[in-house]
């Protein structure tokens, strides 16, 4: 298992899997980046057919997919199994802390 930071091992191949159309590649990275700089692993490609990657994300042990989505992010929890939008700045600061402490929305 490849982790960047060995005090946030877990049991997921990969923590976050970034989605992202055209006009929000640079954004993406930039998230990307940030993912890899605080200790997680992570990955990114193109939105396809979303249906598609959270099953491919399954197969690959994926803990989540995070979306863009306009001015929000949407997170897919594949352990839960729940949908949330989250905001991106206050989604990133959030992952400092030991606790989600950013306001999520259920889209179910």
């Amino acid at each position: 298992m490849k982790k960047y930071h060995p005090a946030l091992a877990s049991s997921f191949e990969t923590d976050f899997w970034v989605l992202y159309g055209e006009e929000e590649e640079n954004d993406a990275l930039k998230i990307t980046r940030t993912f890899r700089d605080k200790g997680f692993s992570a990955k990114m490609t193109p939105k396809k057919d979303l249906k598609n990657q959270i099953i491919e994300a399954q197969q690959q042990n994926i803990k989540e997919i995070i979306v863009f989505k306009e001015y929000r992010l949407e997170r897919i929890d594949l352990i839960s199994d729940e949908v949330f939008m989250v905001d991106p700045e206050t989604f990133m600061k959030s992952l400092d802390n030991k606790e989600d402490q950013f306001t999520e929305v259920s889209i179910h």
